[in-house]
């Protein structure tokens, strides 16, 4: 199949790969991720980049998923590539969205411990008209359509044009031997199911069914494209780091309205249909009044909290806990904590340890005011004794931070950057090194 590896090539021609970078590819040791793998082996022969081939054991299936681990180890080592592998406790949440969600919290994991540039997935062609499909069927709109990126920040998907038949062959053609998962025979999985049994009826309709959706989903990518930058000016007047107002969304159309929170939800991973949007749109105009905090459940974990000023997602746990502006010294509620910022003479002799909640810093008074909150997409930080900033979620990764912690943690923030994440440690950017000094301190009610 030179046709796949040409395929391939160009990718990775056009998305600059093929200088000196440091590249991971994610490796079940399926037909997939084997060809992917074994192509993306060929190309760093000829043009010099490091592969690493990344495997995580979902541990489902006991033995047979560590014959499958011991059969990527065994191939890695015969093709001289490097091999990282991790398993998961058995009692681990099995699900498809829970494994998706503990692979990508593992690529990011392997993106930070060997410094990789990109990682690798193995989605291609059928993926893509399942995922299409999939989400036809659960009701989804022109965004859902737009089915799998080729580019989302650092995972790219050679294969995304390319049809599973086509993969078979390749690893028919180069004697190359994947492990075949039992569990991508069980209907059960909604995917496996779309797979097995859906498809291959819509076929007598339409033979080529899988060129038939991936055309619709460049269609619905490319639609999507016009109106996020319509939506985008929108965006700057209504919304503010993860909060929106209140006020300004009753200005909008009901078109605009329902396009806003569709696009609310699939950022929070919640399922969705049009009632739901409906039914939350009318939530939120129904309590634009209200100088008290209503909410309404989005599913078992998180609900949409409204008063007059605001609207937000919030997990469960955290239903009155609305961020807080710190305009000045002084102490603030914030749920069940006390916050207090006070300006200090002298520079302590003894500094606090990074999991206490007292810090030391110094502030320019003109960057007040600050915002006291939970996390939020897009958040960032610098490190105390780093020189460049990272993405917060990786900053937590770096801790051990487990996930179910993570939006517990009480952060000091200027819009998106985190300047003080209360028990793990202050940004780079307002250590103190100078007088003035100010003091920060987070105490439990």
């Amino acid at each position: 199949m030179d046709d796949l590896l040409s395929i391939v090539e160009d990718f990775f021609v056009k998305h600059n790969l093929t200088t000196e970078k440091k590249i991971g590819v994610g490796f079940s040791g399926g037909y997939d991720s084997m060809c992917l793998l074994d192509v993306t082996s060929k190309l760093s022969e000829k043009y010099g980049f490091e592969v690493f081939a990344l495997h995580l054991n979902h541990n489902w299936r006991g033995e047979e998923s560590l014959s499958e681990a011991k059969r990527c180890e065994n191939f890695c080592n015969n093709k001289k590539i490097k091999f990282y592998f991790e398993t998961l406790s058995a009692d681990c949440i099995k699900t498809e969205t829970a494994a998706r969600e503990y692979r990508y919290e593992f690529f990011e994991k392997c993106i930070e411990k060997f410094a990789l540039d990109y990682i690798l997935t193995a989605h291609n062609a059928n993926d893509n008209a399942e995922t299409v499909l999939y989400r036809a069927i659960k009701g989804s709109g022109i965004k859902g359509l737009g089915g799998i990126k080729e580019v989302r920040e650092k995972f790219l998907r050679p294969l995304l044009n390319i049809k599973r038949e086509n993969i078979e062959a390749y690893c028919k053609e180069n004697s190359l031997i994947p492990n075949v998962d039992s569990s991508n025979f069980d209907t059960k999985y909604k995917r496996n199911f779309i797979r097995k049994e859906i498809l291959p009826s819509l076929e007598q309709i339409n033979p080529n069914i899988i060129n038939a959706l991936n055309t619709l989903s460049l269609t619905a990518q490319n639609d999507n494209l016009i109106i996020e930058e319509y939506l985008q000016k929108i965006y700057e007047t209504l919304k503010i780091e993860n909060e929106f107002s209140t006020q300004k969304f009753l200005t909008l159309s009901n078109f605009v309205q329902n396009r806003v929170i569709y696009d609310l939800l699939i950022q929070n991973s919640i399922d969705y249909d049009y009632k739901t949007v409906e039914k939350l749109v009318n939530f939120i105009k129904n309590n634009a009044k209200s100088t008290s905090v209503k909410k309404t459940s989005l599913n078992s974990e998180k609900f949409l909290a409204v008063n007059k000023e605001k609207f937000i997602v919030i997990n469960s746990s955290k239903v009155t806990i609305l961020p807080v502006i710190i305009e000045k010294c002084g102490r603030y509620d914030f749920g069940n904590y006390e916050f207090e910022i006070s300006k200090c003479e002298n520079m302590p002799e003894e500094f606090p340890l990074d999991c206490e909640y007292t810090a030391y810093c110094t502030i320019c008074e003109e960057e007040f005011p600050f915002t006291l909150r939970l996390r939020a997409d897009g958040d960032y930080i610098q490190p105390l004794g780093l020189s460049g900033r990272q993405k917060f979620k990786k900053y937590l990764i770096g801790k051990k931070i487990p996930q179910y912690k993570r939006d517990d943690i009480v952060l000091l923030t200027k819009e998106k950057e985190v300047l003080w994440a209360a028990g793990l440690g202050l940004s780079e950017r307002i250590k103190a090194v100078s007088p003035p000094v100010y003091k920060l301190k987070l105490v439990k009610k």
